[in-house]
C-alpha cells in the first residue's frame, strides 16, 4: 500500500485503517509506503492536488477524477492495469 506522507493526516490515517481492515479479514498486513519502490500489484491511496502520484495518475490520463473533483467527501475506487512503469496493477483510491 502507498499513501503520499504529506497527504491530509485523515488520509493517511485511513490507510491505516484499511491495513488493519485487511489483516482482520485474512491474516496479512500489507506494508504501508510512503516511496518507491513499488510492488508489481500496490494500493495507491491519496488526494486530488496533494499526493503526487494521484495527480501524476490524472496527468498521465490513468484515472479520470472528473465526476469527483472539487466535492468534499468524495471517492473513486478504480483497478488500472499498467498505471506506472514496474507497477503491472493498482486499486487506486
Amino acid at each position: 500500500m502507498y499513501v503520499d506522507a504529506n497527504d491530509y493526516a485523515g488520509v493517511v490515517r485511513a490507510s491505516h485503517d484499511l491495513q488493519s481492515d485487511i489483516r482482520r479479514v485474512t491474516s496479512l498486513a500489507p506494508d504501508i509506503t510512503h516511496g518507491a519502490p513499488f510492488p508489481a500489484n500496490v494500493i495507491l491511496i491519496g488526494t486530488i492536488g496533494t499526493s503526487g502520484i494521484i495527480d501524476q495518475l490524472i496527468q498521465n490520463k490513468k484515472i479520470d477524477v472528473d465526476a469527483i473533483r472539487g466535492k468534499w467527501e468524495s471517492n473513486l475506487i478504480q483497478v488500472v492495469t499498467n498505471p506506472m512503469p514496474g507497477i503491472r496493477s493498482a486499486l487506486v483510491i
